[in-house]
């Protein structure tokens, strides 16, 4: 499964500041786990990516 999640973010006039997009991708490894990577897009007011940065991580059920 693959998502994309769009975050807006303004000034204290209400006018655009920021905008961050994460990039994801889940897969089942099991019933019980998943390993999940993502991608993190910052971009400034005009388009301009700011920086990129990348997670990774792993989960299990518990009960």
């Amino acid at each position: 499964m693959s998502l994309r999640d769009t975050s807006l973010s303004t000034d204290e006039n209400g006018a655009l500041a920021i905008t961050g997009i994460v990039t994801a991708n889940v897969h089942l490894t099991s019933a019980n786990s998943f390993t999940y990577s993502a991608t993190i897009q910052i971009f400034d007011a005009d388009g301009n990516l700011i920086f990129t940065a990348y997670g990774r991580t792993t989960g299990t059920r518990f009960q």
